[in-house]
């Protein structure tokens, strides 16, 4: 006769093949994280929607004392989603082979940013509903505005390695220069009250950078 296993012994299989974090993974799997917020606050953004902290609250089933701790106030939560979808345009527009070197290789780069980001209906509305915040969170020193000049500065950089360009300032200054022209062609309607004209950007760009 064959003796029965104890009622518990899968149990106990499954619990001698865990750690203490694979256990607390298991148990936290239905939980919200800081990643899931990200994630919830994008998929509005994207779809045109305002995000509002208390909505992602009631979503992710966090007080907004947790929730600011993980995102911080509603202007760096927007900060974050912002660059988020600045880093997918950047990574799409990285893909593509310019047979331009130096400076119009970084004016045609520059260029299509511009001209993918004003075209991109989460930007326009969120201009357009919020334009205020938009303006303090992507310019005006604001942590995107130094984040797109870093990422300028290593093109520039990388420019002047393959002996493609030759600037008459330092790269950091140069691209803090470049941004702010880009800027000044996306925002113009704030500025001037124009509608935005993100192809002269590239001109203005092209000519900065013209040997």
């Amino acid at each position: 006769m064959t003796a029965s296993l104890p009622q518990n012994h899968d149990e106990q299989i499954k619990h001698a093949l865990d750690t203490p974090l694979s256990r607390r993974l298991k148990q936290d799997s239905s939980r919200a994280t800081p990643a899931d917020a990200l994630a919830f606050a994008l998929a509005r953004f994207e779809a045109g929607e305002r995000v509002d902290i208390k909505s992602l609250c009631t979503k992710l089933n966090v007080d907004r004392t947790t929730l600011f701790r993980w995102v911080g106030n509603r202007d760096q939560l927007l900060t974050e989603v912002m660059w988020t979808l600045s880093k997918r345009l950047l990574a799409d527009i990285g893909t593509r082979n310019y047979s331009e070197k130096g400076g119009a290789r970084i004016a045609m780069i520059v260029g299509d940013y511009a001209e993918a980001l004003s075209s991109s209906e989460f930007f326009r509305k969120f201009v357009q509903r919020e334009g205020e915040i938009a303006l303090r969170i992507l310019t005006k020193k604001s942590i995107i505005q130094q984040r797109l000049i870093n990422r300028l500065e290593q093109l520039l950089q990388a420019e002047m390695q393959q002996g493609n360009l030759n600037p008459p300032m330092s790269c950091h200054d140069l691209a803090y220069v470049i941004v702010r022209i880009v800027e000044a062609f996306i925002y113009t309607d704030f500025i001037t009250g124009e509608p935005a004209e993100p192809k002269k950007a590239r001109l203005a760009i092209s000519a900065l950078l013209r040997d």
